[in-house]
């Protein structure tokens, strides 16, 4: 038997060796996580997380508009995906996450079925900062999302629903740097016959 401190309510309690990676004491605590606290992750746990989000991720501003307000939004989005449903809940589980995070994708025609994790915003604006000196292939992105969560955080709270012109212009460079491997108008790779 392994002993652990409950990262919530800080209660000690016991886990077999097969479940190690276990972070709270009951799906209570799990679920009233506050993702206000630094997620409490050793130096291996981040550059596994770091690498699936790397190789497996996707980092983006996505941007969305209401019909009636003509009003743009840019949310914050990063997920994991895979056919591998143990993996996903295993990564779901460091996180502190449940499985009911994880979606199922059915691509049909017999295609295998794909698995994502969807991180929170809420979570991902503790993970990323500790996760940025492992990041390599998405840090530009992921330097780029702290830019903007800083912008937005200075902006105050009377003005959350209005953008100023450099959060534009990172949503911008955010989808150009995205874009760029379909080799689209934004990529900045055009193919010539």
């Amino acid at each position: 038997m392994i002993t652990k401190n409950c990262l919530n309510c800080g209660k000690i309690f016991h886990v077999e060796p097969y479940r190690s990676y276990r972070k709270f004491c009951d799906r209570y605590c799990a679920s009233n996580w506050k993702y206000d606290n630094k997620l409490k992750l050793s130096q291996d746990d981040l550059r596994y997380i770091a690498c699936a989000i790397d190789t497996e991720g996707s980092i983006s501003l996505g941007r969305s508009s209401k019909a009636k307000t003509h009003h743009i939004n840019f949310a914050p989005h990063i997920d994991i995906v895979n056919t591998n449903y143990k993996w996903l809940t295993y990564i779901a589980q460091l996180l502190g996450q449940n499985r009911r995070k994880i979606e199922v994708r059915d691509r049909g025609m017999g295609q295998r079925i794909i698995y994502s994790l969807y991180i929170p915003t809420t979570l991902a604006r503790n993970l990323i900062p500790q996760i940025l000196p492992f990041i390599i292939i998405k840090r530009q992105q992921a330097k780029i999302l702290l830019k903007y969560w800083e912008l937005r955080k200075s902006r105050g709270k009377g003005l959350k629903t209005t953008y100023g012109k450099r959060e534009l212009k990172l949503a911008e460079k955010m989808r150009e740097i995205n874009m760029r491997k379909y080799g689209g108008k934004f990529g900045g790779v055009v193919n010539k016959p």
